[in-house]
C-alpha cells in the first residue's frame, strides 16, 4: 500500500511540474484578448499596447474641456488600439493601429 501511495504523491508531482513550466512559458498578453480597456478625457488620450512580434503600436487624440468633448481610447491587449478625438490639425477623427 506504502508503494502505491508514493507512487501516486511521486507522479503528482511530477504531473504538476510539468504544468507549472508550461504556464510559465506564456506570454503576459493574450493577443486576441476580447476584453478591451477603455478610458476618456477633456485633456488627452494615448493608447499602447506591444504586438505578439514586440512592435509597440499606439495612438493619441486630444479632447476640449471648453465644449466637453472627452476623446476616447481603447486597447485590445496584444491586438489593436484606437483614439477617437481631435488630432494635431484640430478635426475631430479617429485613429486606430493593429497588429500583423
Amino acid at each position: 500500500m506504502k508503494i502505491i501511495t508514493s507512487f501516486l504523491v511521486v507522479f503528482g508531482f511530477l504531473s504538476s511540474a510539468g504544468y507549472a513550466a508550461i504556464d510559465s512559458e506564456r506570454p503576459d498578453y493574450y493577443p486576441y484578448d476580447p476584453i478591451p480597456f477603455q478610458g476618456s478625457s477633456y485633456a488627452y488620450c494615448q493608447g499602447q499596447t506591444t504586438c505578439p512580434n514586440g512592435m509597440l503600436i499606439g495612438c493619441y487624440a486630444y479632447g476640449n474641456s471648453a465644449t466637453y468633448a472627452a476623446c476616447t481610447w481603447t486597447v485590445f491587449a496584444g491586438n489593436y488600439v484606437e483614439c477617437t478625438g481631435y488630432n494635431d490639425l484640430g478635426i475631430w477623427a479617429t485613429s486606430w493601429a493593429r497588429c500583423y
